[in-house]
C-alpha cells in the first residue's frame, strides 16, 4: 500500500534546513566577529596604527585601530540619509594627515568629533601659516575601522581633492582605504548581538518547522494505520445494517420481530379460530 504523504511535506523540510542553515551562519559570523576584535570587544584595546606603519606593515582591512591625528587637511564629501524627505543623517568624509607624513581619509558622523574636526582644521593651516607653533590642544584621538573606500563617488571626490591641492607632491596618499570612525566598540557589539539574536529565531523557526513535519507525518501514519487495520470509518464498506446482521431489527426472519405474523407470541392474533383471541366467538 503506498505511503500517505502531505503535500508541503518537502517543502517543510527544506524550510526547516534552511532556517538551521541560517542559524549556524549567524553563530558562525558572530563568533568570527569577537574572535577577530575580541581584544578590541572585551578590553578596549586595539593597536596603533602609526605603531602599524612604523613596523613596514599594511593596515588590515576590517580591523580597528587607533590614532591620533593632529592634522586635518578639510572634508571633501558630504553624505546625507534622508527619509520621507527629512534629513536623518550626515556623514563626513575628511583628509588627515598621519604623523609619518600619509593622508588618510576619514569617516565621522558624530556631531561632537564633527566639531572637533572643524577646529583641528583651522589649528592645521593656522600652523601652516606659522600663526601658532603646533596644534597641540586640538589633536583628537580616534578609534576606528580600516575599511576600503569603496563608495565610487567618495573616492572620486577624494582623488578630486588630492589632486587640486597637490597632496601627492608633498606627502604619501592612501588613495585606496578609510580610517571608519562611524564603526565604534558599541556598534559592534550591536551588530554582534543582532546577529546572534537572528540565529536564535532562525534556530526557533527550524524547531517549530520540525515539530510541524512530525506532526504532519503522525497524522499521515494514523491514517495508514486505520486503513490497514479496516478502522477508518470512511474507507469501512460494511454496512451496519445489513440484511446478514442478526441484530437488525427491521429484519423479517429474526424471530425476535415484534411484528413477525409468524411468531407464536405475538400478542396481536390476526387467527380469528385462536381460543386465545379475547374476541373470537
Amino acid at each position: 500500500m503506498a505511503n500517505i504523504q502531505p503535500k508541503s511535506k518537502g517543502s517543510l523540510k527544506s524550510t526547516a534546513i534552511v532556517f538551521f542553515l541560517a542559524a549556524i551562519a549567524a553563530v558562525v559570523i558572530a563568533a568570527a566577529i569577537v574572535f577577530t576584535n575580541s581584544k578590541f570587544l572585551i578590553k578596549n584595546e586595539v593597536e596603533d596604527l602609526l605603531e602599524v606603519y612604523e613596523a613596514g606593515e599594511e593596515p588590515k582591512v576590517g580591523t580597528y585601530y587607533k590614532v591620533t591625528l593632529y592634522y586635518q587637511l578639510g572634508d571633501y564629501a558630504k553624505k546625507t540619509t534622508t527619509k520621507n524627505g527629512m534629513k536623518t543623517s550626515e556623514e563626513y568624509y575628511c583628509a588627515g594627515l598621519l604623523d609619518n607624513r600619509t593622508v588618510v581619509s576619514f569617516k565621522v558622523k558624530d556631531k561632537n568629533l564633527v566639531r572637533k574636526f572643524e577646529k583641528l582644521f583651522d589649528a592645521t593651516y593656522d600652523f601652516f601659516d606659522e600663526k601658532i607653533d603646533d596644534t597641540t590642544g586640538y589633536e583628537i584621538e580616534l578609534t576606528g575601522k580600516w575599511t576600503k573606500l569603496s563608495e565610487s563617488k567618495a573616492k572620486s571626490y577624494y582623488s578630486s581633492f588630492i589632486n587640486e591641492n597637490g597632496l601627492e607632491t608633498v606627502f604619501d596618499v592612501d588613495h585606496d582605504h578609510c580610517f571608519d570612525t562611524t564603526s565604534t566598540r558599541g556598534s559592534l557589539w550591536a551588530a554582534v548581538i543582532i546577529i546572534l539574536v537572528v540565529g536564535v529565531v532562525c534556530a526557533v523557526l527550524g524547531i517549530s518547522t520540525v515539530s510541524q513535519l512530525k506532526s504532519l507525518n503522525k497524522q499521515a501514519a494514523d491514517i495508514e494505520n486505520m486503513t490497514i487495520n479496516n478502522n477508518n470509518p470512511f474507507l469501512n464498506t460494511e454496512n451496519p445494517y445489513g440484511n446478514a446482521n442478526n441484530d437488525n431489527p427491521f429484519n423479517t426472519t429474526n424471530n425476535g420481530n415484534p411484528f413477525d405474523t409468524t411468531n407464536t407470541g405475538n400478542d396481536y392474533y390476526n387467527n380469528n379460530d385462536n381460543n386465545n383471541n379475547p374476541f373470537g366467538q
